[in-house]
């Protein structure tokens, strides 16, 4: 049985979660959500078996989806993770998890005491350069690893991206 996902702003990362949910045959796009009209015309073509939607809330409404991706701004994101949260959805979102350090904390406060999942930043982190990592550290090449401190010089681009 695939997983029913209503996805959540259709910019860069929207699309690159899209392109993998459909790549990996574990999910089913059942709505895709922009406020912009080009991202939602861009959506029917990329999906076409997915509903496409201006407003969110009959995504949220709809009992069979069981998880929300939340890739709009992040100004919106802590709004829509307690939304996900009350309709009871699981959660993958992008990060930051909100605008502000405080309101970060707060979505940190109720994603801990829900009863559903979440997650931040599952695309890059099955990405190829995490997995290439993980052998690396797997064979035993550098030893014992106890805190790892990632970063890309490509400002705006994943590794491989540009």
């Amino acid at each position: 049985m695939k997983i029913k996902v209503g996805l959540i702003g259709f910019g860069r990362m929207g699309r690159f979660y899209l392109k993998e949910m459909q790549k990996s045959g574990r999910w089913e796009v059942a709505y895709i959500c922009d406020i912009n009209p080009d991202c939602r015309e861009l959506a029917k073509k990329l999906s076409p078996e997915s509903k496409i939607l201006e407003n969110e809330q009959e995504m949220f409404d709809d009992e069979s989806v069981q998880v929300v991706g939340l890739f709009a701004l992040a100004d919106s994101r802590k709004d829509r993770i307690e939304k996900a949260i009350k309709y009871g959805k699981h959660i993958i979102s992008e990060k930051p998890v909100s605008d502000t350090i405080d309101k970060e904390w707060e979505v940190v406060d109720i994603t801990e005491k829900a009863a559903c999942f979440s997650t931040v930043n599952l695309y890059l982190r099955n990405a190829w350069y995490h997995q290439a990592i993980k052998q690396f550290i797997d064979q035993g090449e550098i030893g014992e690893l106890a805190i790892l401190r990632i970063c890309h010089m490509t400002p705006g681009l994943a590794p491989g991206e540009g």
